[in-house]
């Protein structure tokens, strides 16, 4: 066996990962010449929408786009729901972009003047619209509270869940720990998803672009909330 757990008869040679290569690479470069050549206008104002969505220059999104539409191996050109899919593809680009950008500190002469009182004030609603998501994944009482802590504070320790929840610390531990198995099925996340998902939330290299793909499909599919009654 080698390191990668194929047999020495099954490796795979230096054609056939060149031909790999060129086959995922090839149904990228198809789908950017279907859309850059039928859909380019359709393609520039989406551009233009979710630029201006998130005050992003659009020269940028249309390059980061059309860098992420080559990057795809898995995508039909011909499939009747191409537009819609190309235009999440613009969307999961620019936020991209927005992640990058807000991950780069700011000279300290620029930094705004915001007041202590400012930090970590949910808008008005938040807590309801939380708890109405919470609600549709059929958590328990002490996994309900919990979570809704960790919304308004992802980096609440264990130490102050306990104190909140009224338990040992241990234990709160273990509600944390079932209550983020239980969100996690409730939104449909596989491994894979779930550890493409963490890298690129930790903005952290992902390599597995169809996992999280999916993972964000099924996160924001989620945040839209329950199906009114």
């Amino acid at each position: 066996m080698d390191p990668t757990g194929r047999h020495p008869q099954n490796r795979r040679t230096p054609a056939e990962i060149r031909r790999e290569h060129e086959r995922r690479r090839g149904a990228g470069h198809t789908v950017v010449d279907r859309i850059l050549g039928r859909y380019h206008d359709e393609f520039r104002r989406r551009v233009a929408v979710h630029a201006r969505r998130y005050g992003i220059d659009p020269a940028e999104v249309y390059q980061s786009a059309c860098e992420r539409l080559l990057r795809q191996s898995t995508v039909d050109p011909d499939h009747e729901g191409l537009l819609g899919w190309v235009d999440n593809c613009i969307r999961y680009a620019a936020l991209d972009l927005l992640k990058a950008a807000r991950r780069v500190p700011e000279p300290r002469a620029e930094l705004p003047d915001v007041p202590d009182e400012r930090w970590h004030v949910a808008e008005p609603g938040d807590r309801e619209w939380v708890a109405d998501l919470l609600r549709s994944a059929d958590v328990t009482d002490h996994q309900f509270r919990l979570l809704l802590l960790l919304a308004e504070d992802p980096a609440t320790a264990a130490r102050e869940l306990a104190a909140a929840l009224g338990v040992k610390e241990p234990y709160a531990r273990k509600v944390k720990e079932r209550a983020m198995r239980k969100l996690r099925t409730h939104i449909g996340l596989g491994s894979r998803e779930l550890n493409a998902y963490l890298a690129w939330h930790q903005g952290r290299p992902c390599t597995d672009e169809d996992a999280l793909e999916k993972a964000r499909w099924k996160v924001a599919r989620f945040l839209d909330g329950p199906p009114p009654d």
